[in-house]
C-alpha cells in the first residue's frame, strides 16, 4: 500500500479533490442554468421576432390578395412584321455605331502630344468648349432615342 502512495505521489492525509455525487449536483446546476438562458431566449426574442413576422405576412398576403392585374389584350404581329421591326433596329443600332465611331476618330485627330521639359508628357484636347459640350450632349443621348412609343 505505501508502495502505491509513493509511485503515485499522494499522501494518505490528502483529499483526491471533489467527489463524483459533488460534481454531478454542480453539472445539473450548470444545465438548469443552460435551460433557463434557452427558455429566457425564446420568451424575449424568438416568439416576439416569430409574431411579428406572421404579422407581416398576413398583411402582406391581404395586399396581395386585393390587388388585381388586369393586361391589356397584346397586337398578334405577322412574322414579316416581327423581322422588319428587328431588321429596322439593327440598321439603327448600326447606324448609331458608326456616327458615334466617326465623331470619336474626328476627336482623336484633335489630341496632340505635349512633351514636358520637367517631367512627363501629357496629351492636349484641341477642341473648343462649346464642341466639347456637343459631344456630351450627343454622347448621353446615345441610347435615349428608344423610347417605348418608338418600339
Amino acid at each position: 500500500m505505501i508502495l502505491f502512495f509513493e509511485t503515485n505521489e499522494i499522501s494518505p492525509s490528502e483529499r483526491f479533490g471533489e467527489t463524483l455525487s459533488s460534481l454531478k449536483f454542480q453539472m445539473k446546476r450548470r444545465f438548469n442554468a443552460v435551460i433557463a438562458i434557452i427558455k429566457s431566449i425564446e420568451k424575449q426574442q424568438t416568439e416576439p421576432t416569430a409574431f411579428l413576422m406572421k404579422k407581416l405576412f398576413e398583411v402582406t398576403a391581404k395586399e396581395e390578395a386585393e390587388e388585381s392585374f388586369e393586361f391589356a389584350p397584346q397586337e398578334l404581329i405577322s412574322e414579316n412584321e416581327e423581322l422588319e421591326y428587328y431588321q429596322k433596329q439593327y440598321k439603327q443600332s448600326q447606324q448609331s455605331y458608326q456616327d458615334i465611331k466617326t465623331e470619336m476618330t474626328s476627336l482623336l485627330k484633335k489630341v496632340k502630344f505635349v512633351r514636358n521639359n520637367f517631367g512627363l508628357g501629357h496629351y492636349r484636347l484641341n477642341v473648343t468648349k462649346e464642341e466639347l459640350e456637343q459631344l456630351k450632349t450627343k454622347l448621353n443621348h446615345v441610347h435615349h432615342h428608344n423610347t417605348p412609343k418608338t418600339r
